[in-house]
């Protein structure tokens, strides 16, 4: 406790020793982990609100995007702390990024709807990144260091090769803004959370196709993350749940499946009447619009808290039977 305002954005030194906050109250706050208490003072000098925080790999400086147009640098050690102030975006930063393989670089996204690569320790752009028709709210480097993806209002993913700033490949798919975006730590997959209320997954391998849509949440998703061994996902959203979810492998290609029907054969629910029907179109079961949204995706694994209104609606096939002639199937019993 001890901002005055919301918090926007949090980031853990890679050390997991410290955690850094920037907030609506325009100041940076760093932490001790381990007893919750505040390193030094807050960190003043943005003029507005601060909306993405980020540590270097070698924890000795913290970066932080503000609504007032500039990045500044932070000595994580020394209390005389602002080192650089970054000035070449002509609208607010909403993310900011160390490069993990070289000690120099940071990208940072804007309103402006550019990306700027930094050398943020002699304090010049490297290079502007332009292509996006909306302000970009995300960006994040592949653990490589190779390429920059970012999300944008305008819908899309881009992905860009940092050594000659070119874009590499353009993802399409979902219909509103995508706010967050999180790489596997093996840089094959992407996974981004959208205002369209849906986390989606793409495979950098296979020409950065989406491998899936998981469903569930009913507002916006705000931010997702890889578990470290690539075995899950997890994302938070503005319908007050954190969901988890299971990686979907390259063999899941049915970007709009659930994964629960009779003899696991992939299905969806059709947009218009709500039927639940098989890969290729055929109906099985009619869900009622009220429980559609929430309808159990058995990729998601845990809701958090597990009493959420919007919990996805658990579905016992024990018994279940279908075919194309339902009097076929039924039963009295």
């Amino acid at each position: 406790q001890g901002h005055t305002g919301d918090v926007y954005s949090v980031a853990y030194s890679y050390d997991g020793m410290y955690i850094a906050s920037g907030s609506h109250d325009c100041t940076i706050r760093i932490w001790r982990h381990h007893t919750g208490e505040l390193v030094g003072n807050a960190l003043k000098g943005h003029k507005d609100y601060v909306w993405s925080v980020a540590f270097s790999p070698d924890g000795q400086y913290v970066a932080s995007g503000s609504r007032d147009k500039t990045i500044r640098i932070w000595a994580v050690y020394n209390q005389a702390n602002l080192k650089k102030t970054l000035q070449g975006h002509k609208n607010g930063v909403h993310s900011v990024v160390f490069s993990p393989t070289d000690e120099k670089q940071l990208a940072s996204g804007s309103g402006d709807n550019t990306i700027i690569i930094w050398n943020y320790k002699k304090g010049v752009s490297l290079g502007t990144l332009t292509g996006h028709k909306g302000s970009v709210l995300t960006v994040i480097y592949s653990p490589d260091g190779k390429y920059i993806a970012s999300g944008s209002n305008d819908q899309t993913i881009k992905i860009w090769n940092v050594q000659n700033k070119n874009l590499n490949k353009e993802l399409l798919g979902h219909k509103q803004s995508v706010q967050t975006l999180s790489y596997s730590q093996d840089g094959t997959k992407i996974v981004s959370g959208s205002v369209d209320h849906t986390v989606r997954v793409w495979s950098t391998e296979t020409e950065c196709q989406q491998v899936a849509r998981l469903l569930g949440h009913v507002d916006v998703v705000r931010s997702v993350a890889y578990s470290s061994d690539g075995q899950y996902i997890v994302s938070g959203g503005d319908d007050k749940t954190i969901r988890m979810w299971k990686a979907p492998t390259e063999q899941q290609l049915n970007s709009t499946s659930y994964v629960h029907s009779p003899d696991n054969n992939a299905c969806f629910v059709n947009e218009q009447d709500h039927w639940l029907c098989t890969s290729d179109s055929k109906l099985i079961l009619w869900v009622p619009a009220m429980m559609k949204q929430g309808f159990n995706d058995n990729r998601q694994v845990m809701t958090i808290p597990g009493d959420a209104p919007n919990f996805a609606t658990p579905i016992d096939w024990g018994n279940f039977v279908y075919g194309e002639d339902w009097t076929s199937v039924w039963s009295d019993h």
